[in-house]
């Protein structure tokens, strides 16, 4: 398993049915875009950005009521992919000394770990067929600007895109 962070969102406009988040490895090398639903892609930009809410949203409800119930989410793990392209991960839990592995579609599983500070891996079987190389070009910028454009950038790309105008 490796470490990943959320490096990127986008909208899809190849189709328009969807958005992208983009997860980076540690290093900074590859990327591992995976498609999800607009409803997420908000819920992760909203946790990422800790925009307040007047009301909890589904994922900081699930994250208070963890909290209530003495559990932790430990983290999440994209396990792997499927010939139609579906994107498979799971979530542990610790509840006492027990860890639970539930099934977990990705965009839930990120949203909810944006929440709790919780760890996104990916299973290096999955890294390794699905990831894709960061050209040279903006490998070069990225050591220029000390990687932290990988940490930046998506408090900012995430702003644009789902933050109302009025809101920012």
């Amino acid at each position: 398993m490796r470490k990943v962070m959320i490096a990127d969102a986008k909208q899809d406009i190849s189709t328009g049915a969807g958005c992208l988040v983009i997860l980076a490895d540690e290093a900074g090398h590859q990327l591992l875009p995976i498609m999800i639903g607009e409803f997420e892609a908000r819920a992760i930009a909203i946790g990422l950005l800790k925009e307040p809410l007047p009301r909890p949203i589904t994922y900081t409800f699930m994250a208070n009521a963890l909290e209530t119930i003495g559990a932790s989410l430990e983290g999440v793990c994209i396990t792997k992919r499927d010939e139609g392209g579906t994107f498979y991960a799971v979530a542990q839990f610790r509840i006492g000394d027990a860890v639970r592995e539930v099934d977990a579609r990705p965009s839930d599983a990120m949203a909810l770990a944006v929440r709790t500070g919780s760890p996104i891996y990916a299973t290096d079987e999955l890294w390794q067929d699905v990831a894709v190389d960061i050209s040279a070009e903006m490998q070069e910028s990225l050591d220029k600007q000390d990687r932290s454009i990988l940490q930046e950038r998506p408090k900012k790309v995430l702003t644009e895109i789902f933050v109302p105008k009025d809101r920012r």
